[in-house]
Order: structure tokens, then sequence, then C-alpha cells
């Protein structure tokens, strides 16, 4: 019975600490950035790799996700986390997309207003070519 009791108090003292309740919550400075979000947002964009035709392409964001119109009929995953942070008057984001039969892109792009611009990192392969995409809000 005496290892029970110890073995619940225990288990209590992991599942506070792990949760945070044991310390207070950390206070965000005035100062710090705000997060960026694109969420709710999509936007045509004509993606170009070096020597091939260009591709029509609707990047939406939504929930913390990312898709690429162009990659998910490729056999993309469709929704993928992105990263977004302030970048003077515009906000830059960034994302790893991946098909699971190998074949990914590394996108690295800034919205600014209606209009979106960047560069796509492709790897096929272990080939990796660099496009660039540019367009505008939906």
């Amino acid at each position: 019975m005496n290892r029970f009791i110890h073995a619940a108090a225990f288990s209590s003292c992991l599942a506070v600490a792990a949760c945070g309740a044991a310390s207070p919550s950390p206070s965000v400075p005035p100062s710090a950035p705000a997060a960026a979000s694109l969420d709710g947002k999509s936007y045509e964009v004509n993606l170009q790799f070096p020597g091939e035709a260009p591709i029509k392409d609707v990047l939406s964001f939504d929930s913390g996700k990312f898709e690429s119109s162009a990659c998910t009929s490729l056999g993309f995953l469709k929704w993928t986390d992105y990263r977004a942070e302030p970048n003077g008057g515009a906000i830059a984001f960034h994302v790893e997309t991946h098909n699971p039969k190998g074949p990914s892109v590394e996108w690295d792009g800034t919205v600014a207003g209606a209009s979106a611009a960047g560069k796509a990192k492709r790897t096929i392969e272990g080939k990796t070519d660099l496009g660039t995409f540019a367009g505008s809000v939906r």
C-alpha cells in the first residue's frame, strides 16, 4: 500500500511539472513582436523552374497549415505546417512540403499587401532545382 501512495504522489508531481502548473506562466514583454499568420489567405502564383514552362499554383494558408495546389495534385501531402514572422511591413513564411514517394519542395516567401513572392527549392531523386514564384491574393 505504501508503494502505491509513493507511486501516485510521484505521478502527480510529474504531471504537474509536465503541464507547468507548478510555475507561473511567462509574461511576454510588450516589445515582443506579434505572431504573424497568413491563415485564411490564398495566393494565385506562377511557379517557374529553369528550363520549364510556368506552373499555375494556388498557395493556401489555413489553421497554421499550407497547401500548394500544384504539389497536392502531384501526390504531396495536402496540408503542411508553415512558419511565418513579421518582416518589416510584410510577412515572411517558410514551409517544407513532402511527397510520400520522396520529392520535396522548400518554400521561402514574403507576402506584402496583396502580393506574394519567393523561392521554391525542389528536390527530386537527389536533384535540386531552385525556382521562383510570384502572384497576388485570390
